[in-house]
């Protein structure tokens, strides 16, 4: 992040582009009225410039919004192209009336977006805008938006030549223009409210949802084969969804589970619940109904809303459902919900969610291979929204955003939640099928595509992907499962320089991406990276590796990936122990072992705990679930479950069993029993008897020995 240094408590002349105030001594309060330093930074020293802008809302405690724009000359240059570490960062310092806030040095709020990197073209001579907005306050930090534009594209580097502060300000102020970072002087009395009219966040993410629903009716908010859903009718389906939950007595603090497909209705009720005020919890649809079941018992689930197309999702109403359950459209059991939402008005919810309050229910194995319940806030959303902007920025039309994975999943759910909060179109599948996707990516003009590698290494062996790509396609979002650096090389040879990976958990979606203009083959071991870390979320997002007695190792050393951030669960339910454990000294430990390289790339190389992600959607398979399986079957004395490199799935499930030599076992048998207990996603790609399994000197056996004898047994 960029030196930011403290505001002067009364500049008597304005800072200078390239030299700011000295930091306040520590331990000396500063105290300012509504204002706001943005920096612009270039890829290198000197700052390029200095804004100041007033925001109304930091005296208000308040939303505010405020504008500038700065005049750019005609030395400014984008420096080949793709830009490297340019920032915008902000310094807020907060006064209200007579009663002063004081924010220390080591207490200030900080703002860091990292600006677009690619857009390619040079930056022409003229104004480039600041947009500052102020979404939220509290007594520990106001959460602040900004946003840097010229001619609708992002602007990196910049030489300010003069100051304009828009829209004209507050009586009782000054501004002094003929200055190159011009100030705005504070006067005694408090600013107004904001503009009329002024785009400002309040609320929780849906209701962000809700205002670009608004301000865009026309749009198209769905695609799913032939339907498609306008903005206009998505805004009034989520309030009367949200309105017949309430009349079924479901609010804030219950608890709804969702089974339903990836079609609209999905995605309109993940918000309409969210809106409710209520928990919502999404049903993995891999795992067996026993399973499932647990899962909703676990989860306290008050009410089960499920597709009834969807064979398993009746079975599990009817064999585990809660006290309610709802329907996404007639079925056999249960009452449609959507025909009861179809006689609700569309109006606003009173009491609706707030920030703080739990929004979300995931299930997740994490790497212990014992299925955990992560719970989120409306903060976790929200702290998403400046990535949106940022998407937005990418495209000068809204994005056509083809999800493959499951709605339900978190890297579909994600997806859609930020390409409605930017205004574009989300376009859904029933079920993944490379030539589907193809044939979906020309028809409808996709820009986005989102994708586990499997789903990727799909389209790029399908006899119908063009070998020129897709004209429409600017990004292909790709993560969640291990791939080779030689399918990667194959995607950008097809598609271009288009990629961008996400690595995350359920406990933390997103921790670092490697972006398109990183994704260069020519730079050894580049494209086995998984990136830098977040600077554009709401909040700070840090990466820390630690070693097992919790100290930071120096850069190139191997250590556990610690994160913190506004993106970090909030707890496990019902496990405060392993709550505890995850999230020790206010880091959470994501059990993956890695390292940075010297440019600040960080590379994994192992995981602490054997989680297989496998399957065409990159799903967990859990070792111990399919061990207890297999370990119980007549015959079978133990077993031991690894993954192994998979050129189509990222990694494919693989047994080493010892049998007692007199119960005849068939490996066909063990895979049938695997299936029928835990879902297809845990049918083994092979079965190995073996005549003893490798121990540690503690006891358990040594997974990395099996790996090894697996492998050299197919060598």
């Amino acid at each position: 992040m960029p030196d930011t240094a403290a505001l002067p408590e009364t500049p008597a002349t304005p800072a200078s582009p390239t030299e700011l105030p000295p930091v306040t001594p520590a331990g000396m309060p500063t105290t300012h009225r509504g204002l706001l330093d943005a920096i612009i930074d270039g890829t290198a020293p000197p700052r390029a410039a200095v804004a100041r802008l007033a925001l109304p809302g930091l005296d208000s405690w308040s939303p505010g919004h405020a504008s500038a724009l700065i005049e750019v000359g005609p030395e400014v240059t984008f420096g080949g192209g793709f830009v490297f570490g340019g920032y915008l960062s902000c310094l807020v310092d907060l006064y209200a009336g007579f009663a002063v806030m004081t924010v220390l040095p080591d207490e200030q709020v900080f703002l860091t977006v990292q600006l677009d990197t690619s857009f390619q073209a040079p930056v022409a001579p003229g104004p480039v805008a600041i947009e500052a907005t102020v979404a939220e306050i509290s007594s520990r930090r106001a959460v602040v938006t900004v946003q840097l534009s010229q001619h609708g594209k992002p602007a990196v580097t910049a030489t300010a030549t003069q100051l304009l502060i828009r829209p004209e300000p507050p009586k009782g102020e000054t501004v002094d223009a003929s200055q190159s970072a011009a100030v705005v002087t504070p006067a005694p009395a408090p600013a107004p409210a904001a503009p009329a009219g002024a785009p400002v966040f309040t609320g929780t993410y849906v209701d962000r949802i809700l205002e670009v629903f608004a301000e865009h009716p026309e749009r198209e908010a769905f695609v799913h084969g032939d339907r498609r859903v306008s903005y206009a009718e998505a805004r009034r389906s989520v309030h009367r969804i949200a309105a017949a939950l309430r009349l079924r007595g479901l609010g804030k603090g219950e608890t709804v589970a969702l089974f339903v497909g990836s079609r609209p209705e999905s995605v309109l009720i993940q918000l309409a619940v969210h809106l409710a005020g209520c928990r919502l919890v999404f049903v993995a649809p891999e795992p067996a109904v026993p399973e499932q079941g647990a899962f909703l018992r676990r989860a306290e689930a008050d009410a089960l809303v499920i597709d009834p197309g969807i064979e398993r999702a009746v079975q599990l109403a009817d064999l585990h459902g809660p006290r309610v359950v709802l329907t996404a459209g007639p079925g056999s059991l249960g009452e449609d919900l959507l025909a009861l939402a179809a006689a609700q008005p569309d109006e606003p919810l009173a009491d609706p969610a707030q920030q703080g309050d739990i929004s979300t229910i995931f299930y997740t194995g994490g790497t212990t291979g014992r299925p955990k319940l992560v719970l989120h806030k409306h903060t976790y959303y929200f702290a998403l929204i400046p990535a949106s902007e940022r998407r937005k920025a990418e495209l000068p039309i809204p994005h056509r955003f083809l999800v493959c994975t499951p709605a339900s999943h978190t890297s579909g759910h994600i997806a859609a939640i930020l390409t409605m909060l930017a205004g574009g179109t989300v376009l859904l599948m029933d079920s993944f099928d490379a030539g589907t996707a193809i044939a979906i990516m020309h028809r409808e003009h996709v820009t986005s595509l989102g994708v586990v590698p499997p789903m990727l290494g799909e389209i790029l062996d399908h006899p119908n992907c063009p070998e020129d790509g897709f004209p429409d396609l600017v990004r292909i979002h790709y993560g969640g499962a291990p791939t080779t650096p030689a399918r990667i090389r194959k995607a950008l040879d097809r598609f271009g320089p288009v990629l961008r990976q996400a690595y995350g958990l359920t406990e933390i979606p997103v921790i670092a991406f490697l972006e398109p203009a990183d994704h260069d083959p020519e730079i050894p071991g580049r494209l086995g990276s998984c990136g830098k870390p977040l600077p554009f979320l709401a909040d700070r997002a840090e990466i820390s590796l630690r070693d097992e007695q919790g100290r930071e190792v120096a850069q190139g050393e191997i250590g556990e990936v610690c994160v913190q951030g506004p993106l970090v669960m909030a707890e496990y339910l019902g496990d405060p122990e392993l709550t505890a454990q995850a999230l020790a000294d206010g880091w959470l430990h994501t059990g993956d072992l890695g390292f940075f390289d010297p440019d600040g790339y960080l590379h994994l190389v192992d995981r602490l705990k054997d989680v297989i992600v496998t399957g065409q959607t990159s799903d967990n398979v859990f070792s111990v679930l399919l061990e207890d399986v297999l370990t119980k079957t007549p015959g079978v004395l133990s077993a031991a479950v690894v993954g192994l490199p998979d050129e189509a799935w990222g990694e494919a499930v693989h047994v080493a069993c010892v049998i007692d030599g007199k119960t005849p076992v068939d490996p066909a048998d063990l895979s049938k029993r695997a299936v029928e207990e835990l879902g297809p996603l845990y049918e083994p790609k092979s079965i190995v008897f073996v005549d003893a399994l490798p121990w540690t000197s503690i006891g358990k056996i040594d997974k990395k020995a099996v790996r090894e004898l697996l492998l050299r047994g197919q060598g």
